[in-house]
Formats: structure tokens, sequence, C-alpha cells
């Protein structure tokens, strides 16, 4: 009831009625408006962090682990526990050697615990998995440029931050068909691999573990999408878009 009261005080009803320009992060999340209100907002996709680079000559695929890597906070909607029960165990079999990385924060209680789920449930598969809680910038950086592939596995993430920083490093992505990681970065398919079962998933993974032309296609297009989202052309949108 409180959270209902709190959204009340707040609500200002339809933003098309009292607002100038309406936007939104992703083409995913106009179009969740545009169910709500029956309008579209204009899509301006947030840009990489500003301390985040773009790698002009990513490690090539042959210097590379047979690596997959995720990043995000250990909480349970990035659905790792998914991927370590699920998805690793039949890509092992498809792609012996496999390793899966983690790097994610564990700042509260709940991740802490979720952190340890993962640690356990990683060893009762037998899988090889490694975890890197509250890592530093440049051992994450280093740790994206030794891997072949990003999986990201949440559903329905209205952009993804992560996705565009595993970019930057020419990684390619293969992420959930939903939310604006899959609309706007992997732009539907263009740019990264989707998939909604852990078959396609798989199957996704296993072809960038292993096809090296596949993998330079992907991470050639992955600059090609970051390029496109640096803080300068951010600036110019905006400017474009809102008088000052």
């Amino acid at each position: 009831m409180g959270a209902l009261w709190l959204g009340e005080l707040f609500n200002r009803g339809n933003p098309f009625e009292v607002n100038d320009v309406v936007m939104a992060n992703s083409r995913w999340t106009a179009n969740v408006v545009k169910d709500m209100y029956g309008k579209e907002p204009i899509v301006l996709n947030p840009p990489i962090p500003p301390n985040v680079s773009i790698v002009r000559n990513p490690r090539p695929f042959d210097e590379r682990q047979l690596a997959v890597i995720m990043i995000g906070r250990f909480a349970r909607e990035k659905r790792y526990h998914w991927v370590v029960n699920e998805l690793m165990p039949r890509l092992t079999k498809e792609v012996p050697g496999v390793k899966l990385v983690i790097v994610g924060g564990t700042g509260t209680k709940p991740s802490n615990a979720y952190f340890e789920r993962i640690r356990r449930l990683a060893i009762e598969n037998k899988l090889n998995v490694e975890l890197y809680p509250n890592a530093p910038g440049d051992v994450k950086v280093a740790l994206m440029d030794q891997a072949r592939v990003f999986l990201h596995a949440t559903i329905n993430e209205h952009w993804g931050v992560v996705v565009a920083e595993a970019m930057a490093r020419g990684l390619p992505v293969v992420v959930h068909r939903s939310g604006g990681a899959w609309s706007d970065l992997a732009m539907s398919g263009e740019v990264g691999l989707g998939y909604e079962s852990v078959d396609e998933a798989v199957d996704a993974l296993a072809r960038l573990l292993t096809d090296e032309k596949a993998w330079g296609h992907y991470s050639s297009k992955s600059l090609g999408r970051v390029g496109e989202l640096t803080f300068d052309k951010f600036e110019k949108r905006v400017k474009e878009l809102i008088p000052f």
C-alpha cells in the first residue's frame, strides 16, 4: 500500500500531456510506453560511460581463451543460476574445455548469498567456472580481452550498459531476445546473436566460441554499434532534441 501511495503522489499522469518532449532509452522501452499511452516517445540511447574506451584492435580470436564472460552484480535477475545449472552443462558437451567467467559486485547481504549459491552450483555441476567478486576495472577489462564471447542472461532489461561495455572491447554478444539489449544493442540480430531457449543460447555461444569467421564478423559489428554510442554523439543528439 505504501508503494502505491507514493506512486500516486508522484504520478504526473500521461507524460505526453505534461511534457514537451518524451524520450525512452531504448526501442523496447519506447514500445512499452506506446502500449501504455498510445503514443511513441523519441528513442535516445544512453552513451557508453565516458571512462569506457572503444578498443581499436581487439585481441585476435586465436589468442583468446575458450571462455564465456558475464558481467553484473550477483543478483537473481542476472540469472547466473540458470546459466550454471542449465546452460553450461550443455555447452560443455558441445564445446569441451569451455570456461565460464562471472565478474560482479557483492555489496549486499542478498548478493553475497547469491554469490555463494552460484559457487556451490558450479562445484556441484563440476564445471569450469571462475568467479570474480568486486573486481577492479582493470581486471574486468583484462578478463573481457581474454574471453571470446559475452553472454547476457537478464530478461526484459530496459538497456544493458554492461553489454555495451563488452561490445566496446570487441566482444561478440549473445543476449536474450528481449529488452533494450536485444532491440538496440544487438539490433534484433543484426549486431549480436539472440536466444529464448537454452538450446538456442548453446548454439549461439558454440558458434562464436569455435567459428573464427563468425567471431570476426560479430566482433566488428559490436565495435561499429558502440561507435554510435559515444558521449559526444549523445550530447549532440540531446542538444537537437532539447532547446537550451
